[in-house]
């Protein structure tokens, strides 16, 4: 359908009646003439419809030392929303900084990554790991904000980009220990 111009045509179909009486015994054709309301044309979807649910840091801790924080995770949850194979498409991972009201500092991102993906199945899901981010160059201060933009990239049309980019924010806190519990001011 193009632009969905003729998505919602309504049409009916009026049908010229003729005896089309077979046999002696069959029923009696009164040959009448009559509508046909309300046809619908079922077709197969041939745009597939990719998602991205989540982006996110698989760092458990929230507090580390600076030397650890060169190498941090980043994953992306993918899904395919149609029965239709969806080839070819690639992942953009943008970091940047943000103040703790989560509006962002700098025009420019202080990590921009993309991975291709060959293929992902009908009703299919993916968590693609992304390449991982050094923290340490990135962070200017023992505590910092960012936020991470995930969105996908491909030559064929998607059937609802709306659902094709997602962020998420993480809080960064340098210390000289680990610690997975929040840390309380004393």
């Amino acid at each position: 359908w193009r632009n969905n111009g003729a998505k919602h045509f309504r049409f009916r179909i009026k049908v010229l009646a003729s005896n089309n009486k077979k046999c002696t015994n069959c029923i009696a054709d009164d040959a009448d003439d009559f509508f046909v309301d309300n046809v619908r044309l079922l077709y197969r979807s041939e745009i597939t419809d990719l998602e991205v649910t989540s982006v996110k840091v698989n760092w458990p801790y929230t507090l580390a030392p600076a030397s650890q924080s060169t190498s941090i995770p980043l994953s992306v949850m993918i899904s395919n929303n149609t029965d239709l194979n969806a080839s070819n498409f690639a992942v953009k991972v943008k970091i940047f900084r943000t103040d703790a009201a989560g509006i962002i500092l700098e025009k420019d991102p202080i990590y921009c990554r993309t991975q291709t993906v060959s293929n992902l199945i009908p009703s299919g899901t993916l968590d693609l790991t992304m390449p991982s981010w050094n923290a340490r160059k990135s962070q200017k201060d023992t505590v910092a904000h960012y936020r991470l933009f995930a969105n996908l990239i491909s030559g064929e049309p998607d059937l609802i980009p709306k659902n094709d980019t997602t962020y998420s924010d993480f809080t960064l806190r340098f210390s000289n220990v680990f610690a997975y519990d929040p840390p309380v001011a004393k």
